[in-house]
């Protein structure tokens, strides 16, 4: 988030800035919800865009990256822009 603000002038930001706030509302709410509830806390709106890279395929099924999931499921209702990079396979970096 740092480079889209500082290289490319976007006005970005993630969850995980704010670690206070992030574990606050993991405590108080669960882990599962506490990027939705931020988002929400962030007043989305479809004006905005979500960026999410991620390494593969998401399986809220499997209770794999269920806050992911439940984020971006937030921003479609609101009308917000998805931008998703998925890899099939494992990276190693």
């Amino acid at each position: 988030m740092n480079d889209f603000r500082k290289i490319a002038g976007i006005e970005s930001y993630a969850p995980t800035d704010n670690v206070s706030e992030l574990t606050a509302r993991i405590n108080d709410d669960g882990w599962e919800t506490s990027f939705a509830a931020w988002l929400k806390g962030s007043n989305l709106t479809a004006k905005d865009g979500v960026f999410c890279p991620i390494g593969r395929r998401r399986q809220p099924e499997k209770n794999v990256s269920v806050n992911l999931v439940k984020a971006l499921e937030y921003a479609r209702e609101t009308g917000a822009g998805i931008l998703g990079i998925v890899g099939g396979r494992r990276l190693y970096c």
